[in-house]
């Protein structure tokens, strides 16, 4: 009995496949075109229009530093992204002294045309600032080196300045600092950047 059953599920399996195979021509191939005038949508893999974006922010002329109450804080300024291009910030990470220990801070990617506001939240480490002068004992000025980074996404379109800035919870004091933004940059000269949509 056992063969039998055997020879009736390969008999129905080899029958279905018949029907299926029977079913299939030549005529039915599928064919894409792409014309010129209605092209097939595709997505940007290389995208050899981005160009990879740093810039660091750092001494007297380009950073200023400031306290209010119990936070204290560093920024600067962005110069103008150039015409035809769009900035696309992905990271915001850097440095500061400061006089005590910060418990939290924010980040802040401030656009002037459009005015905007983008925030972020920072990780944030820290050792003591010591100081080591060869032929004595090394020392600890009581301030707090604080090392942050931040993950957000900003976009911004050329001929638009954009402030920087970095405000921690606990100290009222900072100095010191080094703000570094890393993204990319697209040319939208080549091809027509998508406009950035907002509501």
């Amino acid at each position: 009995m056992r063969p039998i059953k055997q020879i009736t599920l390969c008999s129905s399996i080899a029958g279905v496949l018949a029907f299926i195979c029977a079913g299939i021509s030549a005529a039915d191939t599928v064919r894409v075109t792409n014309p010129a005038t209605q092209p097939v949508l595709t997505s940007r893999v290389d995208e050899p229009a981005r160009v990879p974006y740093q810039v660091q922010l750092t001494g007297a002329s380009a950073i200023t530093c400031g306290s209010l109450l119990s936070t204290a804080g560093c920024g600067g300024r962005i110069n103008g992204v150039p015409t035809g291009k769009r900035l696309v910030i992905q990271s915001v990470s850097g440095t500061l002294t400061t006089n005590s220990p910060p418990t939290n801070g924010q980040i802040l990617v401030a656009t002037e045309l459009p005015q905007a506001g983008y925030y972020g939240v920072p990780s944030i480490s820290m050792f003591p600032n010591i100081i080591d002068i060869p032929g004595q004992p090394s020392f600890t000025t009581g301030y707090s080196n604080v090392i942050f980074q931040s993950h957000l996404t900003v976009y911004i379109d050329g001929g638009t300045r954009a402030q920087v800035s970095i405000t921690l919870s606990g100290p009222s004091s900072a100095a010191a600092a080094s703000i570094t933004v890393s993204g990319y940059v697209i040319d939208c000269t080549a091809a027509p950047c998508e406009p950035i949509v907002t509501q």
